[in-house]
């Protein structure tokens, strides 16, 4: 077994008093040493879909019971590729059909597949960057000094920065969805005549504040630090690209060994880079990433955790009026 630390380094054994994050490798597998609830997350939001079925059909043995009547290739149609009916063929198609909340049901369960997705992905991103960063080889270039520091680029290194800038956008991505969900939740129209597009189809997490039901409070939609610079990197990534024009690797000999890596982050100003003019990525508070992600993560998975919670409780606040 292996211990990957959040300083770069991998060891076979810690001591006892070791008190820093670190994932755990046996064979395949990768462990975190604690609050890995990532699986936990990512079913509880597909394990919505029995509430928000029991909000659309009331007597859920009505849906059992006339489910197969609907041909598969409608239901996944537009949602998935192993339908391969047309726009053309769907809407001739569904004429046929008098009971549109089969269809609605199809649409909000592949919305609450989209993020149990994301959540896959960011636990994959989180432990690939980690993982890579501890991997990365770093050769003592001073073979006549003892202690000195350095950093190394290359196609390497920037592998490690994508697996980082992949939690972040995943993690916003999953934050945009969510809001599409608890939207859809708190606008329920119980028509179902007609198909009808989704309440929810251009809102996004910067649309937070058109949420009026669900307690927000210890969710993704309060206002966490953690959850606004996930915010603020995202859109600096997507906007603007990396924070490094070349990403690098920071390292420390000490002794001739190998003793800390590190990857910088920018100044922060609370939850906000500083900036000056065109210049937005100051490094003068020597912030580090590699030191500061499984925070981030143990906020956001617990605000994740709150947020489901909350919308449990919408959706039996629907069905039981």
């Amino acid at each position: 077994m292996k211990r990957y630390l959040q300083n770069g380094l991998i060891k076979d054994n810690l001591k006892e008093s070791f008190t820093g994050f670190y994932l755990l490798k046996k064979d395949e597998s990768v462990y975190f040493d604690d609050y890995d609830n990532f699986t936990e997350i990512e079913l509880a939001f597909r394990d919505l879909g029995e509430n928000i079925l029991q909000l659309i059909f009331p007597n859920t043995d009505e849906y059992y019971s006339k489910i197969s009547s609907i041909p598969t290739m409608i239901m996944n149609a537009g949602l998935n590729s192993d339908s391969a009916l047309s726009k053309e063929l769907f809407s001739s198609e569904i004429l046929k059909i008098n009971d549109f909340r089969f269809l609605y049901y199809a649409d909000l369960i592949s919305l609450l597949c989209s993020i149990a997705d994301r959540v896959i992905f960011m636990r994959k991103s989180f432990i690939d960057f980690y993982i890579n960063f501890c991997e990365i080889e770093i050769p003592n270039f001073e073979k006549n000094s003892t202690e000195y520091d350095g950093w190394t680029a290359g196609e390497e290194i920037t592998q490690i920065f994508n697996s980082l800038h992949g939690y972040f956008i995943n993690t916003y991505s999953l934050f945009d969805l969510t809001t599409k969900l608890v939207y859809e939740l708190e606008n329920f129209d119980n028509d179902f005549t007609k198909y009808k597009k989704r309440k929810s189809g251009r809102i996004l997490f910067g649309d937070k504040k058109r949420l009026k039901t669900m307690n927000i409070e210890n969710t993704i939609f309060a206002n966490s630090n953690s959850v606004k610079i996930i915010e603020t990197l995202r859109h600096e990534l997507i906007h603007n690209g990396s924070w490094e024009d070349i990403p690098k690797v920071f390292f420390q000999f000490k002794n001739s060994e190998l003793i800390n890596k590190w990857i910088h982050f920018p100044d922060f100003d609370g939850n906000k880079i500083i900036t000056f003019c065109n210049r937005k990525r100051f490094f003068s508070q020597a912030n580090k990433i590699n030191e500061i992600l499984p925070n981030i993560m143990r906020d956001i998975n617990s605000l994740l955790n709150n947020t489901i919670n909350e919308i449990k409780k919408l959706t039996t606040t629907h069905y039981t009026r």
